[in-house]
């Protein structure tokens, strides 16, 4: 059995982290859909930065284009 207190408190004094993800093409397929879930939930709790060399507001998840993720795109086409 799972004590959620001492799971909450072991949450609660975890270090904010800065984690980035790199990846080439922030369109729509399977692993950009992992990219943008893993950068959401772990903004949750952490500092999350995005690189990538093209992001397309006409082909990209709608969590991408809201303006609160840190996405930079390196290269502009």
């Amino acid at each position: 059995m799972v004590n959620h207190t001492s799971a909450n408190r072991h949450t609660a004094s975890m270090k904010k982290l800065k984690v980035a993800f790199i990846h080439p093409d922030l369109g729509i397929g399977g692993a950009e859909r992992l990219i943008v879930d893993a950068a959401v939930g772990l903004s949750k709790n952490h500092e999350v930065i995005v690189f990538t060399s093209h992001h397309s507001p006409d082909h990209c998840f709608a969590e991408t284009k809201d303006g609160n993720k840190r996405i930079y795109c390196l290269i502009n086409h």
